[in-house]
């Protein structure tokens, strides 16, 4: 039993080492935002639908909710912590009013959505479990977030590296994290199809790389042999 709870230890503080990795990933990108004024191939969206996520989760994370589940908690709030000036960077340096307001409202309904899903945790729903249930729905709800925009190999194999952390993390207490167990088993799940889908463009582009180099060296022969 020690011997399990170590190990589940040491799977939380690594789960966090990689949330924190994933997060920061984004870094170049909003450098890139600050030094040209520009959000141009940003989606905010997404940062819009990894907030709700990350707080969910956190929120899932919470003593009153999940007692066993710390690292989960600060896992996701650093997430949390992070997209947050992610999306007030984008609020500033986004050129189109239009927009602006959108993702500005968007954003204010979150937070008021958050607000609510606090209280209501807090105050309305009367036992541990029935908070359990409430805040599983919202996670499931926000979950398919996960993995849209990674388009690297680095961050497609640090997700599922980190689903993989938390499927085991969770195996380790199936009774008492369901939704963990089965969101990352997902997630795992869905970032081996990314990894190999990854390869196969990778070697296709290779394969049309080599092609076209290949085509063009005999023109050039050709060519050659034209003038003569």
């Amino acid at each position: 039993m020690a011997d399990t709870e170590i190990f589940r230890t040491v799977l939380g503080i690594i789960g966090n080492v990689i949330s924190f990795g994933l997060f920061v990933l984004a870094v170049p990108t909003f450098y890139r935002i600050l030094k040209n004024k520009s959000v141009k191939g940003v989606r905010p969206e997404y940062h819009l639908a990894m907030m709700m996520n990350c707080f969910c989760w956190a929120l899932y994370g919470m003593p009153f909710i999940n007692p066993r589940s710390i690292f989960v908690l600060t896992a996701y709030s650093i997430g949390l912590a992070i997209q947050l000036p992610y999306l007030i960077i984008i609020l500033l340096y986004v050129n189109n009013n239009k927009k602006r307001m959108y993702i500005g409202g968007a954003f204010l309904i979150e937070l008021v959505v958050i607000s609510l899903a606090i209280g209501s945790a807090i105050r309305l729903v009367p036992t541990m479990e029935s908070k359990k249930k409430l805040v599983e729905g919202e996670i499931v709800t926000t979950g398919s977030v996960w993995s849209v925009e990674c388009v690297h190999f680095g961050s497609l194999l640090g997700r599922t590296l980190y689903a993989l952390c938390w499927t085991i993390y969770a195996c380790l207490q199936f009774k008492s994290d369901p939704i963990l167990l089965s969101m990352n088993l997902l997630g795992v799940l869905w970032g081996v199809f990314q990894l190999k889908l990854y390869d196969v463009y990778n070697k296709s582009s290779a394969r049309s790389g080599a092609a076209d180099k290949k085509l063009a060296t005999a023109d050039v022969q050709v060519q050659g042999m034209g003038t003569a």
